[in-house]
């Protein structure tokens, strides 16, 4: 089960694309530019590849999650 923070941190990253979107704002270009970002994580973590992996996948869910305009699920393993 998520905890109260995964949650609350999944319902802030789903609300920030949520309002770019609503800004009108190139939500490709924005989420491109994120994964780019995400390369600079430290090189010194040695979970580094499979954080950036996890990261990538929780924006491309965030984002699916506008499109669709579904919701944090509370109960998420």
């Amino acid at each position: 089960m998520a905890t109260d923070r995964e949650i609350a941190l999944e319902i802030a990253l789903i609300s920030v694309i949520k309002a770019a979107q609503k800004q009108e704002i190139d939500l490709k270009g924005l989420l491109d530019v994120a994964g780019d970002v995400l390369v600079s994580f430290p090189h010194e973590d040695p979970d580094r590849e499979g954080r950036i992996s996890a990261a990538c996948t929780e924006i491309s869910n965030a984002h699916a999650a506008v499109l669709t305009g579904a919701r944090a699920k509370p109960n998420r393993t």
